[in-house]
């Protein structure tokens, strides 16, 4: 009984629930979702092999489905709550500012996206301070 109720309270702090505006001003996210799961899989896999560009930008990978929505990319699984897709495949940038920069219904290149967050004014502000 009492590794059943440790269970569950371990659960219940794995499982809390975040919305986008929890990221505000944290992290840029970028939202993989939709019905084709090897189109997600794949595009949420080409991202995890950048970890250390992703931790650059300050970039966090979700993949999400009509069930569940899971974070990817850190040890600690966060759910977020988010509206659902609405397509067979989509990707979605949000910035620092928690407003979307990118919408597809198509495989994007990691590079492609990266460039995008590179060129945008927070972005070159960061790099700017870097070399300070």
């Amino acid at each position: 009984m009492i590794n059943f109720i440790i269970i569950l309270l371990i659960m219940s702090i794995q499982d809390k629930v975040y919305e986008l505006r929890d990221f505000e001003w944290k992290n840029r996210l970028v939202l993989i979702g939709g019905e084709n799961l090897d189109m997600v899989e794949n595009q949420a896999l080409e991202f995890l092999k950048m970890s250390s560009k992703n931790n650059d930008r300050k970039l966090l990978i979700f993949q999400w489905n009509a069930q569940y929505q899971a974070f990817y990319e850190r040890e600690k699984d966060y759910i977020l709550k988010e509206s659902n897709y609405k397509n067979d495949f989509e990707i979605r940038l949000y910035g620092l500012d928690g407003g979307v920069k990118d919408q597809r219904e198509e495989m994007v290149s990691p590079q492609r996206i990266y460039d995008q967050i590179d060129s945008m004014p927070m972005r070159i502000r960061e790099l700017r301070n870097k070399r300070n």
